[in-house]
């Protein structure tokens, strides 16, 4: 399984430190706006990703994420070899299994 996927985590990102206008999304578990939590400027990833919520009513949420963005402690971020599982269709998979 370790050469199918990486298993990240974000980091701890409080609301307070979110920009209105910042440049890169911020996703989080405990929204429902696509997952979308706030903003900030800078990145923490860069391509193609799933996310899954880990805490609060939307646990288990699953977002697909190709671009630069930042994520709280409380997704799972799955990183896939797409040499092996094409990265958006697992997406599709887990969608429908949720």
């Amino acid at each position: 399984m370790n050469k199918i996927v990486k298993f990240l985590k974000g980091k701890n990102i409080k609301q307070n430190e979110t920009l209105e206008n910042g440049e890169f999304n911020v996703y989080s578990s405990k929204t429902k706006n696509n997952g979308i939590f706030g903003k900030l400027n800078t990145f923490i990833f860069d391509n193609e990703y799933i996310l899954i919520t880990s805490h609060g009513p939307y646990a288990g949420t699953v977002i697909y994420v190709n671009e630069k963005f930042s994520t709280t402690s409380n997704s799972f971020v799955l990183k896939l070899d797409n040499n092996i599982v094409d990265t958006k269709f697992l997406f599709y998979l887990l969608k429908m299994s949720n």
